[in-house]
């Protein structure tokens, strides 16, 4: 897939495309970057598309001197298009109003369930956080940001979709102060 779609010179790669694919896929941080921790998503187990569930890196979280970072990467593998098309809606969980797209919410939940811990312990209060996402991994970055409110994150997105409904835009933007949706007339 990252072949076809970057070529072959893995030096273009992206950072989660070498998690993904190990040594395959060389990549640097930014100087006086570190890495804290590997966010993964288990995928889910359909029984006429795939005979496992697997966990696949999903995100990141890094600290430089002057902030931290939580990245995720947006669709790659075919589990994450099939559970992009589960675009039901379904309940925040406390928030019955508040109604997010289905497969958004199980792969923002699966990501939250296997890095919570590791996570929340791991963020410095005394940094700023940021929290970024591309396409499926907006949609993860803005759920991500309202359950580390307590942290007044940063959110940037880029090319996005709309998570919620009404009562969730509404949510999220009494909560959320600083969110910046990046978009094409694409989008």
């Amino acid at each position: 897939v990252y072949e076809n779609q970057y070529g072959k010179n893995t030096a273009d790669w992206s950072y989660l495309g070498r998690l993904e694919f190990g040594s395959l896929a060389p990549y640097q941080l930014p100087d006086q970057t570190e890495e804290l921790l590997i966010l993964k998503v288990q995928q889910k187990k359909l029984p006429w598309f795939s005979k496992e569930k697997r966990e696949v890196p999903f995100g990141l979280l890094v600290r430089t001197p002057t902030h931290q970072v939580i990245a995720f990467r947006g669709t790659v593998v075919s589990m994450e298009w099939i559970q992009n098309s589960f675009f039901l809606q379904k309940p925040l969980p406390g928030e019955e109003a508040i109604k997010v797209h289905g497969g958004f919410l199980d792969t923002f939940q699966s990501v939250w369930e296997h890095s919570k811990h590791p996570l929340v312990n791991r963020l410095d209060s005394s940094l700023p956080l940021i929290i970024t996402g591309h396409s499926l991994g907006g949609a993860v970055a803005q759920l991500t940001a309202l359950k580390l409110k307590a942290h007044q994150p940063t959110l940037i997105t880029f090319g996005a979709p709309r998570v919620g409904n009404p009562e969730f835009v509404q949510h999220y933007n009494k909560t959320i102060k600083k969110s910046y949706r990046i978009v094409n007339g694409f989008d």
